[in-house]
């Protein structure tokens, strides 16, 4: 399962770049407020992914 978070990440960052950690992370919230708890759950954890590649590769502050 692992992998596919990360795959999802990988994806993630080369279409929005610098931007992944801000889109996922208005998604999650955006899910959340809606009351898709299981759906804003999945997306705390592609955020997690994005925000360990960002730190892995310098790209900045997540």
């Amino acid at each position: 399962m692992d992998e596919q978070w990360t795959s999802a990440a990988h994806e993630m960052v080369a279409y929005f770049g610098r931007e992944a950690v801000f889109v996922a992370a208005r998604r999650a919230a955006e899910l959340a407020r809606q009351g898709d708890w299981p759906a804003a759950d999945r997306a705390m954890r592609l955020l997690s992914q994005v925000e360990r590649m960002h730190r892995a590769r310098g790209i900045g502050h997540a």
